[in-house]
């Protein structure tokens, strides 16, 4: 490989590695949500201001984004804690994003997830990747705190945590999280033109060099 050749591959590397920096991780915030500021009963959990869409479900029912506010002596902060409703008694959540003017969420990732669990029997908790992969479990019975990081390979995308004994009833309190900032469409824009152009101009070069050789054989 000549040297031009491997600082153009050098070059396009460095572009595609920052590139791919601004779309999965830059910038993150941390978010906390309590639910104390909540009146008690079913309540919407979906929180466009924070990036994360929480929801009761079930293996063999749809979910709903409805979760159930209620007092508890348990809860970590304040005394409400978000429980999932009695007909759907497990209770998840998946993270979103937006960009500027347009009002479809996107899907997003985060680079860390902690909250307390707080519950009547067993739980188990799953966090997943985008591509639907489980990246993590843990269990435990009544109250505890989980704490999720990302895997080497992907961000954390969802998680559930699921009742693990008959007729228990699981709730969080005190989630935290890093929530993305979706990139602008024209910052990943601007690295694909750079690459275009690098190539062509590299193109360019070499065919040049290959005419002038051709002229002295």
């Amino acid at each position: 490989m000549s040297a031009s050749t491997f600082r153009l591959a050098t070059i396009v590397f460095l572009t595609l590695f920052g590139s791919a920096r601004i779309a999965t991780a830059e910038p993150f915030q941390i978010r906390l949500i309590t639910f104390d500021n909540l009146p008690l009963g079913p309540q919407s959990g979906f929180y466009p201001d924070k990036g994360i869409a929480l929801f009761s479900f079930t293996k063999d029912f749809p979910f709903t984004g409805l979760i159930d506010v209620e007092r508890s002596s348990r809860a970590t902060t304040g005394a409400n804690v978000a429980y999932a409703t009695q007909i759907l008694p497990d209770l998840g959540g998946t993270f979103f994003g937006f960009r500027p003017n347009i009002r479809t969420p996107l899907n997003a990732t985060s680079t860390f997830v902690r909250f307390s669990v707080i519950s009547t029997g067993g739980w188990r908790a799953e966090f997943i990747n985008e591509d639907g992969r489980l990246m993590k479990q843990l269990s435990g019975e009544g109250k505890g705190e989980v704490i999720a990081l990302p895997s080497l390979s992907a961000d954390i995308a969802s998680f559930k945590l699921f009742h693990t004994t008959p007729g228990g009833k699981v709730g969080i309190d005190s989630l935290e999280f890093n929530s993305p900032v979706v990139p602008e469409p024209g910052t990943l824009l601007l690295f694909g033109s750079g690459i275009s152009f690098m190539l062509r101009r590299h193109l360019r070069k070499s065919r040049r060099g290959e005419g002038d050789r051709a002229d002295l054989c």
